[in-house]
């Protein structure tokens, strides 16, 4: 079995952010560096993970950009999320565009405004949040 992953790495000692193939075969991994960056620039990086985006799979998705509007008593952020909800027995994913208020004081609110589910089929696009234990 053959396993290919695109992933970046950014590494401390340098201050470079690299992305890299992951191919693991016959029980052997194998890193192949694609990109180097002094500055990362993640609509060139974006594979999915997280929710990050390449500028082609962005507009792909038909996805709008972010806004932050002052309002009375905050600001109001529109953006799009990559959501994982494991209330059921299966995992289930979707895209939502979120529309947040954030108080002076401390105050949030969420509104959902739109849901995709399944996330939509990108290129070069698998969504996912890592895991870490």
């Amino acid at each position: 079995m053959v396993l290919k992953e695109l992933s970046w790495v950014y590494n401390p000692g340098d201050h470079k952010v690299r992305m890299i193939r992951d191919t693991y075969k016959h029980g052997e991994d194998k890193y192949k560096v694609l990109k180097t960056m002094n500055r990362p620039d993640f609509a060139i990086l974006g594979t999915g993970m997280m929710g990050i985006l390449t500028h082609k799979a962005f507009h792909a998705g038909n996805f709008s950009p972010p806004s932050i509007l002052p309002v009375n008593g905050g600001f109001q952020i529109t953006r799009w999320l990559f959501v994982e909800n494991y209330s059921s027995k299966k995992k289930k994913e979707s895209v939502q565009q979120v529309q947040e208020f954030i108080g002076m004081e401390g105050e949030y609110r969420q509104t959902i405004l739109k849901t995709i589910s399944p996330p939509p089929s990108l290129p070069n696009t698998d969504f996912y949040v890592p895991k870490f234990e």
